[in-house]
């Protein structure tokens, strides 16, 4: 039988994303890699980096968790541009992010609420997260 390991903190989020982005924008490396290799660095940077009280993970759970924060992510920044593209007039940066994610909360996967706030900021912008009508060519 295998134990589950505790759910994963704030900063060990904050770590696998920034670890993940180190290792997918890698220039020398590029897109390239097959994903086992790929997850074999986040992890093994994740190793070095971590906090010495916190769990021990590996490329399997970082991938997972990685799998939920990308899919909240996604849904986050869909919302953020269907509210964006009905320019509500004088709207802030923050008043479009609430709206998208009231918008967010219809979904009844995510009826709770955005859970990565802790991670939005670095992550919105990822080329991975980017709207393909939008990238320039």
């Amino acid at each position: 039988m295998t134990l589950r390991s505790p759910g994963y903190s704030t900063n060990e989020d904050v770590l696998l994303c920034r670890n993940y982005l180190n290792a997918s924008q890698d220039p020398v490396i590029g897109k390239q890699q097959c994903s086992q290799r790929f997850w074999s660095r986040v992890a093994e940077a994740y190793e070095v980096a971590k906090n010495e009280f916190w769990e021990s993970r590996n490329p399997q759970s970082l991938q997972c968790r990685m799998q939920v924060i990308e899919k909240a992510i996604r849904k986050l920044n869909g919302c953020y541009r269907q509210v964006e593209n009905l320019h509500p007039s004088g709207a802030s940066e923050q008043d479009l992010l609430n709206q998208a994610k009231t918008l967010l909360m219809q979904d009844p996967s995510y009826k709770k609420g955005f859970k990565f706030d802790h991670v939005w900021s670095m992550m919105q912008d990822a080329e991975k997260f980017k709207d393909s009508s939008s990238k320039k060519n």
